[in-house]
């Protein structure tokens, strides 16, 4: 079913025990063992945590509240891992790795489309400016896999809410005249 390909996320209602025996397989499978993964619960929101001495020195409970409505970590602790991979969010969304290579910070950011759409990267490279220095310049993103144009189809109400917020629509879109559908 819905969770047969190794789910390590707790909050999608798979069986806890399940989780927890997902989450080792992939931590022992990796060729640093990370002492812990942090797991967001994801809103196709514009918020961004920090995971620093606060969210470390936190208690288990502190950390799940804090993790509740973020769709970006942020950090420059020398290891983090989320979801087996270093700060990588998976989904048919595409995430965007961040790396400030003078301030040695990184940044993992779900971007679905109601995130982008809002200016998520644009929000997170603003919280690493803020608390890091962060300058465009010394960052080096990389996009990771995720659904295609092609595989894409929206709404009317999607394309009007990019066009609006001032994106380039015949970059990022293309009419499909047999569905009548934009991607």
């Amino acid at each position: 079913g819905n969770y047969a390909s190794l789910n390590c996320t707790p909050y999608t209602g798979d069986e806890a025990e399940a989780v927890r025996r997902n989450q080792e397989i992939v931590c022992s499978s990796l060729p640093q063992r990370p002492q812990e993964l942090v797991i967001p619960f994801q809103t196709h929101g514009t918020k961004a945590l920090v995971i620093n001495g606060t969210y470390l020195h936190a208690t288990a409970e502190e950390r799940h509240s804090m993790l509740q409505g973020i769709d970006a970590l942020i950090t420059r602790e020398p290891v983090v891992e989320q979801d087996g991979n270093a700060l990588h969010l998976y989904g048919r969304l595409h995430s965007i790795l961040l790396y400030d290579r003078k301030n040695a910070v990184i940044a993992a950011v779900h971007a679905g489309w109601r995130g982008t759409v809002n200016y998520i990267l644009g929000h997170t490279l603003d919280k690493m400016r803020a608390r890091y220095g962060t300058e465009g310049k010394e960052v080096i993103a990389c996009i990771g896999p995720g659904i295609s144009l092609s595989a894409f189809e929206v709404g009317d109400e999607v394309y009007e809410a990019f066009r609006k917020n001032g994106f380039q629509m015949d970059c990022i879109s293309e009419w499909k005249p047999d569905t009548h559908k934009y991607h």
